[in-house]
């Protein structure tokens, strides 16, 4: 189809839970005189619904590419998450219910699965998996059915005889708050590491605990993963608004779309993120990507494309869609240092029926980009009553994106994964196609576990680095992992293998000291990647030979040019100063005044009586930025000893004098 760019332009913001939909936020709102001429800006629009053939033709996207109608009512009905299992198929949770939860105890949802048996790119087969369910969202598939979501549990529905209809529903963790509908759990993903990752959505709080009784308390916008067998959940990262969308790159690093904040963040493990009504602690938020522009704050599903099948300009891009501006947007990506640059391409979808809402964006395992649209006149919570009448409860399509110009790679040949072999499973992860291979690393833990690891080990000698990256992650969740191959793998020359190496070496409870050296020993590598992924590793497992080298790189990245890894740097120095042997060693240190203010900046994430007396001899005898200098006083106060309060009062008094305001700041 020839590309058209659309007549407004509109810079993508936001992220929103698929039906998300915070339009509250007043700034990101479109000026109000155009709000009249233009129908994507109306809160409830004012066209009558098209059928899918109609919607279909309303569709602009960039040459050679096609867009074909994979699904659509009444084979399906409002569809939320999408995820693909080792046969190719697709896992639908639909919700009619939406955006009330039912109360019933018969709700109207379900999941569904799809196939295309006769290759010609639609769906032919629809197998209702599971019903009776209420709003599911967030599905992954696993070896004897799935792992999702329905209000207020996360079930692994159990299909024991292999007939694709749930035998079992047993529910793995429970207590996640609903209050919110347009903020609930979502978008699973089975991550390098075998958990299952997820978002937690705005305004809802959920207490939840795993079999271990380890409780979790989740409080509007988070990430976390858990255990498949329902044993142990826990954060990978707080904050931020309205998390929805998983992707991740070839080096392993989490990006996540999200609203009112920032559309893409690439995730830092143990990070705090801007969220409403919260001040940083600490050390600070942790950093953004981008800020919003102009618009609505309603992105939902990201995809980064990594496979052969699309020309190689549209591919390393991130994929994710705009519900209330009715198109996907293409966001390329470079590095500098290890903090992306993204830059909005092209919108890549866009449509002229206000009726679009791409409300998930995934990539398949044939290289096609697959969109669940929730085909409705109303998506805002908000801005239109919940009870409005207008509100679609029966229409849903899926569309699938393929290249057919001249560039086009060929079709790949369909092939169930769940019945090879494990020479065949072994064969295939160099596979181009990221989501797919880590599936089928999947198969060969689940379905071959320990007689996997010799013929494993064999391949990995002379396996392409792809191989090699998945190899080692089976390895480690099989408890297979050599110690002199992951050493080696670190010490590697390409960047990638020896950052999945750290990465792994993150993963691990406990390191050898041969281990921990090599980790040290990587702060000094060429690669800003490998430097990165070392200085968490060394923030896991802390010791003193790391606090210089670690310093020496806080001084020397520049907090603008790459924020991400300065962050890191800062998490990792903070790690090291809450143990006592430690902050004791560098208390006992003469610091020159730039490293002096490092370590004061450092101190605000260690809530000890010890850091606070740092802190007030820093403020003591320098002068620190306005802000920094409220942080650092507000800290000191806070786990000074009573018996020291006086001490950091004369202190304020004779900085304020007799000016009052200042004197009533301090």
């Amino acid at each position: 189809m020839k590309f058209l760019r659309p007549a407004f332009c509109f810079q993508p913001l936001g992220s929103l839970l698929l039906l998300s939909l915070l339009l509250a936020t007043q700034g990101c709102r479109p000026p109000m005189q155009r709000a009249a001429e233009d129908p994507f800006s109306k809160h409830v629009r004012t066209t009558e619904a098209r059928t899918p053939a109609q919607e279909q033709a309303g569709f602009r996207l960039p040459p050679g590419f096609e867009i074909q109608l994979f699904a659509a009512e009444p084979q399906i009905g409002k569809p939320m998450n999408m995820a693909f299992d080792a046969r190719g198929r697709m896992w639908l949770t639909q919700s009619y219910e939406y955006p009330f939860a039912d109360t019933s105890g018969a709700g109207r949802d379900c999941i569904t699965i799809l196939e295309d048996t006769d290759g010609d790119g639609a769906a032919d087969t629809f197998t209702r998996f599971a019903d009776s369910l209420n709003i599911p969202i967030g599905i992954v598939a696993v070896q004897d059915g799935a792992i999702a979501y329905s209000i207020p549990h996360i079930y692994h529905f159990i299909d024991r005889n292999g007939d694709d209809k749930v035998d079992e529903r047993k529910i793995l963790y429970t207590g996640f708050g609903y209050d919110d509908t347009h903020g609930m759990v979502n978008n699973f993903i089975r991550g390098w590491d075998g958990w299952i990752h997820a978002d937690h959505g705005f305004s809802n709080t959920s207490k939840v605990a795993g079999t271990d009784g380890d409780t979790l308390t989740l409080v509007s916008g988070n990430t976390f993963r858990f255990r498949a067998d329902g044993s142990h959940l826990e954060f990978t990262t707080t904050g931020r608004v309205n998390p929805f969308g998983y992707a991740y790159d070839e080096l392993g690093y989490t990006y996540s779309v999200d609203c009112h904040t920032s559309p893409i963040y690439q995730l830092i493990r143990g990070a705090d993120y801007p969220h409403f009504g919260k001040k940083p602690t600490g050390i600070g938020f942790g950093p953004a990507l981008m800020q919003h522009e102009h618009g609505a704050t309603a992105l939902a599903g990201l995809e980064y494309y990594l496979a052969p099948h699309f020309p190689p300009a549209f591919q390393q891009c991130f994929y994710l869609g705009d519900v209330v501006k009715s198109r996907v947007y293409r966001a390329s990506m470079k590095m500098e240092g290890t903090t992306p640059a993204v830059h909005w391409e092209e919108d890549f979808v866009v449509s002229d029926d206000p009726w679009f809402r791409p409300v998930d964006v995934k990539m398949g395992p044939d290289g096609a980009l697959y969109i669940a649209d929730f085909y409705n006149r109303i998506i805002g919570h908000y801005e239109v009553p919940l009870e409005h009448p207008g509100r679609d409860r029966r229409r849903g399509r899926i569309w699938r994106i393929v290249y057919t110009g001249r560039e086009a790679a060929p079709p790949p040949r369909p092939t169930d994964w769940s019945a090879a072999s494990l020479p065949q499973l072994l064969a295939a992860l160099n596979h181009p196609n990221l989501p797919l291979r880590m599936s089928i690393a999947d198969q060969i833990v689940d379905r071959f576990g320990q007689q996997g690891v010799q013929p494993l080990l064999e391949m990995m000698e002379k396996a392409g680095d792809k191989a090699r990256i998945q190899g080692m992650w089976i390895l480690y969740r099989l408890n297979a992992l050599p110690q002199p191959l992951l050493a080696a793998a670190v010490q590697d020359q390409d960047d990638t293998v020896a950052v999945h190496a750290l990465r792994i070496m993150f993963e691990s409870e406990t390191l050898s000291d041969s281990l921990q050296q090599i980790a040290l020993q990587a702060l000094s590598s060429a690669s800003p990647h490998v430097q990165r992924q070392a200085a968490m590793v060394l923030a896991r497992h802390p010791r003193l030979e790391s606090v210089p080298p670690l310093l020496r790189l806080r001084m020397e990245v520049d907090e603008h040019t790459d924020s991400h890894f300065f962050y890191v740097l800062r998490q990792s120095l903070r790690d090291h100063l809450r143990h006592a042997q430690l902050r004791q060693w560098v208390l006992q240190q003469e610091w020159e005044p730039a490293q002096a203010h490092a370590w004061a900046d450092l101190m605000r994430g260690v809530d000890h009586p010890q850091a606070a007396r740092y802190l007030l001899g820093y403020l003591q005898q320098h002068q620190p930025p306005t802000d920094m200098r409220t942080d650092f006083l507000t800290h000191a106060a806070r786990y000074l000893p009573a018996a020291e309060q006086q001490q950091l009062i004369r202190w304020a008094k004779q900085e304020a004098g007799e000016d009052l305001d200042e004197a009533l700041a301090l």
